[in-house]
């Protein structure tokens, strides 16, 4: 199975790999070790984003025990959504894609979490500087089902909302608030009907809020006045996801992997403002911005798998999914002056879209010969909203050559589309984003990828790799102004 999924651009990281790999503050993050990989960027120091072969970062494919997950980071992109407690292995495609892959331009990180042990308890701890971790497995019937959940949560909270209460009350003219947290929650039930017939169900929760609170009042003893200025903010943002996996043998050579989900990524942002003074025009000011935006999928996915022979293997399948989004935007300012005039001036925006998108695939591994091997695949794919259909074909090429028992040479072409897109004002991993569906007006983004990669192993016991790629995006979109 490794020989033939290898590929131009794959890399695969087990659950060694990453306790070995990048860890900030005691806590191993996944996409911290990808970002050390070739062709792979972070943007932003610290940050946990994926900037891969030119891409801006909203043009990967994070998928948990493959659903798609929206939201992929914590704290701003300080760390990422994968707990590495209960990850398995992740496979990370930055070309060269399986034509099972598709909705995205740049890079495809497939990220399994472990299946609980089915004959004993056992588990694991952790506290480290800003987080603390809980991972339980075992059987609920021996031999038959297993579950297996891992818990994370930050305990920043716990420690600034005691420093600035003591900060408070030595100022009283000023009070300050802040407080943050996040939260994981991964959990999985696994049944065995029969080793060829197995069902799973998985689900992940998360979680970030973040709360702001400035208090400021002036005092005017010479003319008996007080003006006080007030400010809250409130953040929150997370995904939800739960999947079911049903895994079936029909024969030894044909396998089946059929997959129901439901994924939601959503964020709030509420901010008030208020400014109260006799002496100040106006007296009375306030100002209220409010944001929310939901983005969701539900999907219905099966992936076959036929072995003729060692030589020749073939997947196929198909997959339709139903996006939903809804975005929505509300600003309130008022004010009374002193002349009692008053003024208010303010927008409500709400918007809901849907998108329907369909597709079939098939990727055929063909041994050309003991040192040439082939990955030639087509995808197919529809995509439906507001009445506009579009469909285009994706088609996909992989060769491998072996040059000799140390060397090998790997080439690809890949095109790709993505319906849809990401409205961003920063580079932070922030509600102040939100996504969008390709409409009439807007065309879905387009890329065409060739890639080429040298390895050879060296007789020191170093692997030496030399690649390079050459790739194209049209349809990009670079500020947001009107959206129909």
């Amino acid at each position: 199975e490794s020989e033939r999924r290898s590929s131009t651009g794959l890399e695969r990281i087990d659950a060694k790999d990453i306790d070995r790999g990048y860890a900030f503050m005691s806590s191993p993050d996944i996409i911290k070790t990808l970002q050390n990989l070739p062709g792979v960027a972070s943007g932003t120091e610290l940050l946990s984003g994926l900037h891969v072969h030119g891409g801006d970062g909203s043009d990967n494919l994070f998928l948990l025990d493959g659903t798609p997950i929206y939201q992929a980071g914590h704290l701003g992109g300080l760390f990422s959504s994968f707990n590495s407690d209960i990850v398995k292995n992740v496979d990370f495609y930055k070309s060269g894609f399986p034509a099972r892959f598709g909705g995205r331009l740049s890079s495809v990180v497939d990220a399994r979490t472990e299946t609980g042990d089915m004959y004993e308890y056992h588990g694991s701890m952790s506290i480290g500087l800003i987080d603390g971790r809980l991972q339980f497995e075992g059987p609920l019937i021996q031999g038959k089902t297993s579950f297996n959940i891992a818990l994370r949560r930050s305990w920043l909270d716990a420690v600034t909302l005691p420093v600035f209460s003591m900060i408070n009350i030595k100022d009283y003219g000023t009070k300050h608030g802040f407080s943050y947290a996040f939260q994981d929650l991964n959990a999985g039930i696994t049944h065995r009907f029969s080793a060829d017939n197995i069902l799973e169900f998985k689900t992940y929760y998360g979680k970030d809020a973040l709360r702001l609170h400035y208090y400021m009042q002036m005092q005017d003893d010479t003319m008996n006045s007080v003006t006080i200025q007030s400010s809250d903010m409130d953040i929150k943002w997370g995904n939800i996801l739960a999947t079911i996996i049903w895994k079936y043998r029909f024969s030894p050579s044909l396998t089946m992997n059929t997959s129901a989900w439901h994924t939601r990524g959503n964020a709030m942002m509420d901010v008030k403002s208020a400014t109260d003074g006799f002496l100040s025009d106006p007296i009375l000011g306030t100002y209220e911005e409010y944001y929310k935006s939901v983005t969701g999928t539900t999907a219905l996915k099966s992936d076959l798998t036929y072995r003729w022979n060692d030589r020749m293997t073939l997947d196929f399948g198909g997959i339709y999914q139903v996006h939903g989004f809804s975005p929505e935007r509300s600003l309130k300012n008022t004010s009374f002056r002193k002349d009692g005039s008053i003024n208010k001036t303010g927008l409500d925006e709400k918007d809901r879209f849907f998108g329907h998108e369909a597709a079939i695939y098939a990727d055929g591994y063909i041994r050309l010969t003991e040192k040439i091997r082939s990955n030639i695949g087509l995808r197919y794919v529809i995509f439906g909203t507001q009445g506009k259909i579009r469909h285009r074909l994706e088609p996909r090429i992989s060769i491998r050559y072996d040059i000799n028992s140390r060397a090998r040479l790997d080439i690809s072409y890949t095109e790709m589309n993505q319906f849809a897109h990401q409205m961003s004002t920063t580079y932070l991993d922030l509600p102040t984003e939100f996504w969008m569906p390709s409409t009439k007006e807007v065309k879905p983004l387009f890329s065409r990828q060739a890639a080429a990669e040298f390895s050879w192993k060296l007789p020191i016991g170093l692997d030496l790799g030399i690649g390079g790629w050459y790739k194209t995006m049209d349809n990009l979109m670079e500020q947001w102004t009107s959206y129909s």
